[in-house]
């Protein structure tokens, strides 16, 4: 908590609410004790994050459970313009060199 708190993180797996037996990501050696101690940390404030569960059925034979998110993901949208207009450029330049050979 202290490392999240002096580096301005945030513990995503807290932020969704999940039934305890979907919460569990360790099991001891005699198998009665479940623990969550395995986490997804992001930015404080980051809102990509939309949801993180414990993947129940991939089996990696290990005492621990694998952790996942899902996350959102979105181009910048002044690269995405820089590149559709640099392809039109292509395009164009492309055509005029076809119509020139004819």
């Amino acid at each position: 908590m202290d490392f999240c708190c002096e580096n301005e993180l945030q513990i995503e797996n807290t932020w969704f609410k999940k039934k305890s037996n979907k919460r569990w990501t360790w099991i001891a050696p005699n198998a009665n004790t479940r623990n969550q101690i395995d986490y997804i940390i992001a930015k404080w404030g980051n809102r990509n994050i939309k949801n993180c569960e414990v993947a129940r059925s991939f089996n990696c034979d290990t005492d621990h459970r694998l952790v996942q998110c899902t996350m959102k993901i979105r181009k910048d949208r002044r690269k995405m313009e820089t590149q559709k207009s640099e392809k039109t450029k292509m395009d164009t330049k492309h055509t005029l060199i076809r119509i020139s050979r004819w």
